[in-house]
């Protein structure tokens, strides 16, 4: 799916978009998992995981777009962020306590907050 809106969209364009969706899918979740219906939160969750089959190769696209020739310390730079954003997840996740499905689901809508919030304020287009 990627590839073939590459042909019509800029990756910029398309992370954006999908940063959206995630943050909409997020949101869903944290209603869907008040409820007590696995369906009804097992939909926005797989619409959340394929988000991120779009996000992953546009932003790491983007990211060493901008340093082709040090490409291997970007990757590991990107590579290392990814871990550590995780590590730090996890245990917050944890923390919350209380309905597991709830915790979880506000983890995932504030880690896709954070993730729209620094694409549009950071991330700035290459002029």
């Amino acid at each position: 799916l990627n590839a073939r809106l590459l042909d019509t969209f800029a990756p910029r364009r398309i992370l954006v978009a999908t940063l959206f969706a995630g943050l909409a899918t997020g949101l869903a979740l944290i209603a869907a998992a008040t409820g007590e219906s696995l369906l009804l939160f097992t939909i926005p969750l797989w619409g959340y995981v394929a988000s991120i089959g779009l996000v992953l190769p546009n932003c790491t696209a983007l990211a060493l777009d901008r340093y082709p020739t040090m490409a291997g310390a970007a990757s590991a730079l990107i590579g290392a962020g990814q871990s550590f954003i995780g590590a730090f997840a996890a245990p917050v996740d944890g923390l919350l306590g209380g309905h597991r499905a709830v915790a979880m689901a506000t983890v995932i809508a504030v880690c896709a907050a954070l993730a729209l919030s620094t694409a549009l304020l950071l991330a700035r287009p290459v002029a």
